[in-house]
């Protein structure tokens, strides 16, 4: 997310009301990224029901995808709102917790990479589904993670998150 932009907070009992649920991954153009979201399109193509976001530069290298994956060129306030998951499967994490504290920030459990859970510190990792990266594992994590009551924890994350925010922000 841009600095400055507010990303709303939806609490989890709101966003289990959304008819169709939805994952979201932001990235840059960096090869990490590329690779992360090539993996959520393979992902998606076995997840029909389910909506794929992916947005930011790392949209230019996706190539072909299924069509419930949309592109957006920057990640959005309306994006976060809409999402009930957060996708974080990079297999190799380059400054990773900007993305970590905007998911946290919207009330998002996430679904990461062993690469992108290492640097998370104990509270933030309650909301983060670890899973390996490849089709498999992430199809079967998100399958499991809309089922669950992710309430208590993405709130202690949130909490957490915006004091991080707060802290970089003063430090900047």
């Amino acid at each position: 997310m841009a600095p400055g932009v507010e990303i709303p907070y939806l609490a989890w009992a709101e966003r289990v009301r959304q008819s169709v649920p939805s994952c979201l991954f932001y990235g840059s153009a960096t090869l990490p990224d590329a690779i992360a979201a090539r993996l959520i399109a393979a992902t998606a193509a076995r997840l029909p029901d389910v909506v794929f976001d992916v947005a930011g530069p790392v949209c230019a290298g996706l190539g072909p995808r299924p069509g419930n994956v949309r592109l957006h060129e920057q990640p959005t306030p309306e994006l976060f709102r809409e999402a009930r998951v957060g996708l974080s499967p990079v297999t190799l994490a380059v400054d990773v917790s900007d993305r970590a504290v905007s998911f946290a920030r919207a009330g998002l459990p996430v679904i990461a990479s062993p690469a992108t859970a290492r640097d998370l510190g104990p509270a933030l990792a309650e909301c983060w589904l670890v899973a390996e990266p490849d089709v498999r594992a992430l199809r079967d994590a998100i399958v499991e993670s809309l089922d669950w009551d992710w309430s208590v924890p993405v709130e202690t994350a949130r909490r957490i998150a915006c004091v991080l925010g707060e802290t970089a922000s003063s430090a900047a």
